[in-house]
């Protein structure tokens, strides 16, 4: 609450709890803009973090996942014992408009004031006292041109800005017998409307990538309209409605980030759903009751984000060439090439995959992947060959990468590999036999379990090897050409775009870099030495071109590597899978 004194002093208009006076003569008639007048000096809302710290109704939540979306019912505990009052005692935190409605007993219109950072009140067409007895002075902050108790009073549904938080902030203020001939006049102003604190604290392998600081937070169930009495109590009325919350501040302290949340509510009691927006991932929580939201107090709800994505063994960020690797517990840690020995003694960290991209598809991140890509570091199916499938009759995508003999690097930007192989995981068709190579990667997850809050394996798109080639494998150029037969280039153009002549050089960068976990930990990529021996390895995409045909990617035969070979019936059983995940 706020502690307001009417103090006489010259020379200012009079108003709110800043009221001029003339004489204390019993007929004082109007007076005029030189004589006494009463000046309010007082607080509004304050942004001060400190202030935010007040408790209310205490919920206990479970610790949230920050990497997949919550939905769920939490528990909810009223404390009225421990509910304090929200106090500030200055207006210096208002922003923007500051302008004060006056009201001179319960008839009358009230008066446009406006409020200095210390209180003092001034007025373009201010109040002048016409009595010497006492009379009662209304005072509200926001102004409003009717009386409160004949328009009532609504919340902000956007709270997002300090301006319109502030407006959302109902103060109020009675005072029944000021009196021209007090001394001082006090004025005591009250939040009349409830507060909601959304505390969050995120660990430091969460804060640091950017996992756990909430980007916007809104919550629905509580009603935003209310009547009020010529008191200046609040009434919630009308329909529930959606708010969006001020960010208030956002710490780091001993490896834990705190984020504070505020929105003002009519008093009322409701049951409130949380939902919480993270790099444009939502999650949510909800009271499992209703809580009872108090005028003038604060209510806090606490978040604990303590489930990490991944673990960084160094520095801030993740790189290309880094590696991915799981833990008995379950966790991710994605480890620098020097730290793999200490990773592994320290945290039984076993290397599994090779980061190949530092950013991801906006489907994938729609999804909650938003670090990167990685390449198992061992072919899928215990090394054996399978085919895209046993039935090659049909389309199964909704979208098809057909033979292109014009250059469409839109094929080779599209890294939605999850989305295509679920296409086919999630058909009802779907198994181990008609569908060998989806299954083969998807599988893996069984030999080489990963983070349940990755995508877990698939089959890559044809994109995401064309990432591998040029980001790991060290492609010379992310030039393109389209392939007509082993020693020619410049022929008739067949939709098979490769790399020319750079297998060999692509195959010793990739078998280069994932020799820095030790062979019991990857499998060589295999080509021929030229186009007389051996015949290379191919890889299924999860795309196809037609209705027979898969998309394959590989190390051809002729030393070229093919990026997006395209002329492959689904049926053929000589390709190998290499599985993918996103995270």
């Amino acid at each position: 609450m706020k502690q307001i004194r009417l103090i006489p002093i010259g020379m200012v208009c009079a108003v709110v709890a800043c009221l001029f006076v003339s004489c204390a003569s019993d007929d004082v008639g109007v007076v005029e803009k030189s004589d006494k007048a009463l000046v309010l000096n007082g607080g509004i809302l304050s942004v001060k973090p400190i202030e935010m710290k007040t408790r209310g109704i205490s919920f206990t939540t479970a610790p949230m996942n920050p990497d997949s979306i919550i939905e769920g019912e939490y528990t909810i505990t009223a404390e009225d014992a421990t509910r304090t009052p929200v106090n500030d005692n200055n207006w210096a935190g208002i922003d923007g408009n500051r302008d004060i409605a006056v009201q001179i007993g319960d008839g009358t219109a009230p008066y446009k004031y406006s409020v200095d950072a210390v209180g003092k009140l001034t007025s373009a067409n201010p109040y002048y006292i016409t009595t010497a007895n006492n009379f009662t002075v209304k005072s509200w902050y926001p102004y409003t041109s009717t009386a409160l108790s004949a328009s009532g009073f609504t919340v902000q549904s956007n709270q997002s800005s300090i301006a319109n938080l502030q407006k959302s902030d109902l103060l109020f203020s009675t005072n029944t017998a000021v009196n021209v001939s007090n001394s001082a006049n006090n004025m005591t102003y009250t939040h009349a409307t409830a507060r909601l604190i959304v505390k969050v604290v995120s660990t430091k392998a969460n804060y640091m990538l950017n996992q756990g600081i909430p980007t916007s937070i809104t919550f629905t169930g509580a009603k935003l309209s209310s009547s009020v009495s010529t008191s200046g109590v609040l009434t919630a009325t009308g329909s529930a409605s959606e708010v969006s919350m001020y960010k208030l501040n956002s710490s780091v302290s001993n490896n834990v980030a705190t984020t504070y949340y505020v929105a003002c509510i009519p008093p009322q009691s409701a049951k409130l759903s949380l939902n919480i927006f993270i790099n444009n991932m939502k999650y949510t929580a909800a009271m499992s009751s209703n809580g009872t939201f108090v005028a003038g107090k604060g209510n806090e709800l606490t978040v604990n984000i303590n489930s990490a994505k991944v673990y960084i063994s160094s520095g801030n960020t993740i790189e290309v060439g880094d590696y991915y690797c799981s833990t008995p517990s379950g966790q991710a840690w994605i480890i620098k090439v020097d730290d793999l020995l200490t990773a592994r003694a320290t945290h039984s960290a076993t290397p599994v995959a090779v980061v190949f991209s530092t950013s991801t598809s906006t489907t994938d991140q729609e999804h909650g992947w938003r670090l990167g890509y990685a390449m198992a570091l061992k072919d899928a199916n215990d090394g054996a060959t399978c085919a895209w499938s046993t039935d090659n009759t049909k389309m199964v995508m909704s979208k098809q990468f057909p033979y292109k003999k014009e250059k469409d690097l839109t094929y080779f930007e599209d890294l939605d590999g999850y989305t295509y192989s679920h296409v086919v995981i999630d058909n009802p068709n779907y198994n181990s036999t008609t569908y060998p190579a989806f299954f083969a990667a998807y599988n893996y997850q069984n030999t080489v379990p990963v983070s349940s809050l990755t995508s877990k394996w698939y089959l890559p798109s044809v994109g995401q090897w064309y990432y591998v080639c040029f980001k790991l494998g060290t492609a010379n150029t992310r030039e393109l050409y389209s392939w007509t037969g082993p020693n020619d280039i410049s022929g008739v153009l067949t939709g098979e775009w490769c790399y020319a002549r750079q297998a060999p050089q692509i195959a010793t960068a990739l078998n280069a870099k994932m020799s820095e976990v030790g062979e019991a930990y990857y499998t060589p990529f295999q080509v021929a030495p030229d186009c007389e021996l051996g015949t290379g390895e191919h890889f299924w995409c999860s795309n196809e071109s037609s209705s027979s045909n898969g998309v394959y990617s590989g190390f051809y035969n002729n030393l070229d590597m093919h990026i997006f070979g395209t002329n492959r019936d689904k049926t053929f059983t000589n390709n190998y899978v290499r599985a993918f995940l996103a995270f």
